[in-house]
C-alpha cells in the first residue's frame, strides 16, 4: 500500500515498521491525518507494549502455578477492565512473592502509576536522585527515563487504557457524550470529550490539540462523531455542552446526525450565567467594584496578607476560611466572594484598626467605628449575597454527575422561588425598578431553558414527571381535564401530562425508526398501537396504578425503580424510555475537572508539557484512580440534598476548627471548589478587570420572555420545590394510589409509521 502522506496513508513497509520500533508511534497516535482505521491500528500497536499488558501476559503465563494464581487475585475484588482493586493489597508480601522478571515488569507498571496519579514532573525520571533510590532498591532493575515515560510508557497505558474503555462502552445503552474546549498555560488550544454510563461512570475519550484549527460548528461535529462512531451511534442518548455558538451549532449538528441523541445544554453554564446577568447589573456595580479591589490589593500586597493573618489570630471566634477571589468565567464566585468579605469584616475592621496596611479609599467602607458609609456597604454586601444564595445552591447541587434532568427541573424552580421571594422581602428593601430587572432576567434565562427559547428542552419536565413521588403530591400544578374527560380522570396535572407525552413520543419515535432496542424496534410499522400502549401505561403511571404504584426509596433512586418494571408485560415502554430520560448527564462539569487537571499538571515551570501529554497523564491518573475505589459503580442515584452546604458557603467555624482552612486556604478546600479561588491563592485566575460588569442585555430578549415563569407546570410553592434548598430533609409521605388491571393488546404487523399524538381536547 503506497499513498501520499497528505491523504493520511502509509507505505506498507512503514505500516509493519511501527509495531517493532518502540518509539516510531509517537505522532502517528495523535496524527489527525491518519486514516483512522490506521489510527486505531496504531492505538492497539501501542496498547500491546503497556506496562499493564506485560504485567497481565506475565500473570497469565504463571496461570497454572497455583502460587501465582494467590498472587493474581490477591488484594480484592475485580474492578474495571479486570483490574484488581488494590485498597487493601499488603504490597510487601506481595512482591516478595514475584519472580524477578514477573517484578520488574510490575514496578514499571507502578512507576508509571506513580507520575501520572501524583503529577509528577516526568523530568524527575531522569534525575540521578531517582535513579539512586531505584538502584539501592533492586540493583538488577533498570528505571525508565523520561523518554521511555513521555514516548512510551505512557502513552502505551493510555491507548490500552482507551481501547479497553471502547469496547466497555459498546455493552451500554443511554450513553452521554460532553466536551468543551480550552487553553493550556504553554498558549495551546484544546478540546476534550468524556462519555458517561447510566452508572454515572464518566471516562476521558478524547483530548486534542487545536490550535491551529477553526472550531466552527462542522468541525465540532467531526470530533464528536468519531467517538459515537467508534462505540456505535444507537448507544447514546445525548449530548451535552455549553452553549456558544460554535457548542450549540455543533450539538445540533450531532442531533441531526444522530436522531437517536438528545442534545442538551449544560445547566450549570446557564445558572452562572444567570448569575451573571444579575450580578452585572448597575446597582450591584459599585459593591462589587469594592469587593473585588480589596481582596486584589490586599492578595498582591506582602504586608497586606500579613496583616489579614495577624488580625484573624487577635479576632475571637474569626471564620475558618479567609478570603476569596473572583474567577474569570465563574460568576457564581462573585457570590462566594461577597460572602468571604462579609464573614471577615471584623477582620478587615481590625486591619483598619491596627493602621500598618493602607487600604487607601477602601478603608471608609470598614471603619471599626460604625457610620453611614459603612452600615450603607454591609447592607449592600448582604443584598447581593441573599439574592445570590440561591443559584450558588442549585449550583451545588447540579455540578454532581449524578444529577439528573428532573434534578435541574426541580432546582432551577426552587433557584427562582426562592429569589422571587426575596425580591419581595421588605428587609432587603429592593427598588421596584430593581426588582422588575431581576424578574425579568429570571423569565429570560427560565424561557431559554424551559419554555420557547433556543436551548428549551421537554426533557427536564418528563424527567420530573418520571420521578414517582412528583406524581403524588402536589409538585405539579392542578389542572384536571375540562368536562371531565372521561380518558383522563384520575390525572390532575394535564398540562404536564400533555408535554411529557408528546416528548416521549418523540424520542420514542427516533428509537423505533433509528435505534436499535429490541423492546422500541418492535414497534415499526404499529405507530398506532404504540401510541396507544404508551399512552395507556403513561396514564397508569400518573394514576399510580399496578405495576406503577411500586414503593419507591429517595435513598436507590429512579433509575432502579424503573428498571425493576422493564420485565413486566404492563410496563413494556414507559420504563425504556424512562430510563434513558433519566440516564442523561446533564452538565459537563468534568470537562472542567479534566482542565483543572491540566492547570494542576503545567505549573509555570511546566507549562511546556504538551496537550497530547497531559491528556495521556490524565487518563491514566483517572483509570487508577477509578479502579482503587471500594464500592462497584450501580444504577443507585440516591436524591441529592442540599444539607452540608450551610457549613461550606455561610461558614461562620472559627479558624483551626472543623473546617481546618488555614488563613491563606489549604489544597483540601480547594478540592472542595474547583471552581472558587480559595483567599486569591491562584494569582493567575484572579479576574481584577471590572469591564466584565459592563451592562449587556438584550431588553427586547427579556420582555419578550415575560410570563414563561408562570406558564410553568410545576407549583413553586409545592413541598418538594421549597424543600430542595432547605438546610433540612423533607419528609417522604406519599398518597396512596388506587390499581387497576389493563389489558395488553395484540400485537399485528403492518405497515403505520404515523407517531402523531393528538391530545387537544
Amino acid at each position: 500500500m503506497t499513498a501520499s502522506p497528505k491523504f493520511g496513508r502509509v507505505s506498507a513497509s512503514r505500516d509493519s515498521g511501527l509495531k517493532s520500533r518502540g518509539f516510531g508511534t509517537k505522532h502517528a497516535r495523535i496524527c489527525t491525518k491518519l486514516a483512522q482505521g490506521l489510527q486505531e491500528k496504531v492505538r492497539v500497536q501501542s496498547a500491546e507494549r503497556a506496562p499493564s499488558t506485560k504485567v497481565e501476559k506475565a500473570d497469565e503465563g504463571i496461570g497454572s502455578n497455583e502460587k501465582g494464581k494467590d498472587v493474581k487475585n490477591k488484594g480484592g475484588n475485580v474492578r474495571l477492565h479486570g483490574e484488581v482493586h488494590q485498597g487493601s493489597v499488603d504490597f510487601f508480601n506481595r512482591a516478595k512473592e514475584l519472580g524477578k522478571a514477573q517484578r520488574h515488569k510490575q514496578l514499571t507498571l507502578a512507576i508509571t502509576e506513580l507520575f501520572c496519579v501524583c503529577g509528577l514532573p516526568l523530568s524527575l525520571a531522569s534525575s540521578t536522585a531517582w535513579k539512586k533510590v531505584l538502584a539501592y532498591a533492586d540493583p538488577s532493575y533498570k528505571p525508565p527515563d523520561r523518554s521511555a515515560l513521555s514516548d512510551k510508557w505512557i502513552p502505551a497505558e493510555a491507548d490500552r487504557i482507551y481501547i479497553k474503555t471502547i469496547e466497555e462502552l459498546k455493552g451500554f445503552n443511554d450513553l452521554t457524550l460532553s466536551l468543551d474546549g480550552g487553553t493550556s498555560h504553554g498558549g495551546e488550544s484544546f478540546w476534550t470529550l468524556h462519555v458517561s454510563t447510566p452508572l454515572s461512570q464518566v471516562y476521558l475519550l478524547q483530548v486534542r490539540e487545536a490550535t491551529a484549527e477553526s472550531h466552527t460548528g462542522d468541525w465540532l461535529c467531526d470530533f464528536a462523531m468519531k467517538t459515537i462512531e467508534a462505540i456505535g451511534p444507537a448507544r447514546f442518548s445525548c449530548m451535552v455542552s455549553d452553549s456558544t455558538g460554535n457548542t450549540l451549532l455543533g450539538r445540533t449538528k450531532v442531533a441531526r446526525a444522530v436522531p437517536t441523541i438528545i442534545p442538551v445544554a449544560d445547566c450549570v453554564h446557564h445558572l452562572s450565567n444567570t448569575v451573571g446577568d444579575i450580578v452585572k447589573l448597575s446597582f450591584f456595580r459599585q459593591t462589587l467594584t469594592i469587593i473585588r479591589a480589596v481582596i486584589t490589593k490586599i492578595h498582591k500586597s506582602h504586608l497586606g496578607t500579613a496583616e489579614f493573618k495577624a488580625a484573624r489570630s487577635i479576632i475571637p471566634g474569626a471564620p475558618g476560611r479567609g478570603l476569596e477571589a473572583v474567577g474569570k468565567t465563574r460568576f457564581g464566585t462573585v457570590i462566594y466572594s461577597a460572602r468571604s468579605l462579609q464573614r471577615n469584616l471584623p477582620v478587615l475592621k481590625e486591619i483598619i484598626k491596627r493602621g500598618k496596611f493602607n487600604m487607601g479609599t477602601y478603608a471608609q467602607y470598614f471603619d471599626p467605628k460604625t457610620n453611614r458609609t459603612t452600615v450603607e456597604f454591609e447592607f449592600a454586601l448582604a443584598q447581593i449575597v441573599r439574592i445570590g444564595t440561591p443559584a450558588i445552591q442549585a449550583l451545588t447541587c447540579l455540578e454532581s454527575n449524578t444529577a439528573t434532568a428532573a434534578d435541574v427541573y426541580v432546582f432551577f424552580h426552587a433557584f427562582v422561588a426562592l429569589t422571587l421571594e426575596t425580591l419581595e422581602d421588605k428587609g432587603m428593601a429592593f427598588a421596584v425598578e430593581e426588582k422588575n430587572e431581576i424578574r425579568s432576567i429570571l423569565e429570560w434565562r427560565y424561557n431559554q431553558l424551559f419554555g420557547t427559547g433556543n436551548l428549551a428542552s421537554d426533557i427536564y419536565v418528563s424527567a420530573a414527571y418520571l420521578i414517582p413521588v412528583h406524581i403524588s403530591s402536589a409538585f405539579f400544578k392542578c389542572q384536571p381535564a375540562p368536562n371531565g374527560h372521561p380518558d383522563y380522570a384520575g390525572i390532575h396535572n394535564l398540562a404536564a401530562f400533555k408535554r411529557v407525552a408528546s416528548f416521549l413520543t418523540n424520542i420514542a419515535e427516533k428509537e423505533i425508526k433509528h435505534g436499535h432496542k429490541a423492546e422500541l424496534t418492535m414497534w415499526r410499522n404499529r405507530a398506532s398501537l404504540f401510541v396507544s400502549k404508551l399512552l395507556n401505561e403513561l396514564k397508569a403511571y400518573t394514576r399510580q396504578q399496578y405495576p406503577f404504584n411500586a414503593p419507591y426509596n429517595e435513598d436507590l433512586g429512579p433509575l432502579l425503580w424503573w428498571s425493576a418494571l422493564c420485565n413486566n408485560e404492563l410496563s413494556q415502554i414507559l420504563p425504556i424510555l424512562a430510563i434513558k430520560v433519566l440516564s442523561v448527564r446533564i452538565n459537563s462539569m468534568e470537562e472542567e475537572r479534566t482542565g483543572s487537571v491540566f492547570t494542576w499538571l503545567s505549573p509555570p515551570l511546566r507549562s511546556r508539557i504538551s496537550v497530547d501529554m497531559m491528556g495521556a497523564i490524565t487518563r491514566v491518573r483517572r483509570h487508577f484512580k477509578e479502579v482503587t475505589k471500594p464500592h462497584s459503580p450501580s444504577m443507585k442515584r440516591p436524591k441529592i440534598y442540599f444539607y452540608d452546604f450551610h457549613s461550606r458557603f455561610m461558614d461562620d467555624t472559627e479558624a483551626g476548627e472543623v473546617q481546618g482552612s488555614s488563613g491563606i486556604g489549604g489544597t483540601a478546600e480547594k478540592d472542595k471548589y474547583s471552581d472558587v479561588i480559595i483567599n486569591g491563592a491562584d494569582a493567575d485566575d484572579m479576574d481584577d478587570d471590572d469591564n466584565w460588569l459592563a451592562h449587556d442585555h438584550d431588553v427586547a430578549k427579556l420582555h419578550s420572555a415575560l410570563g414563561s415563569i408562570d406558564a410553568s407546570p410545576c407549583a413553586l410553592d409545592s413541598r418538594h420545590i421549597t424543600a430542595a434548598l432547605s438546610w433540612n430533609a423533607p419528609s417522604n409521605s406519599s398518597d396512596v394510589s388506587s390499581t387497576q388491571s389493563l389489558t395488553l393488546e395484540e400485537i399485528p404487523s403492518g405497515d403505520d409509521n404515523d407517531f402523531s399524538l393528538n391530545l387537544d381536547f
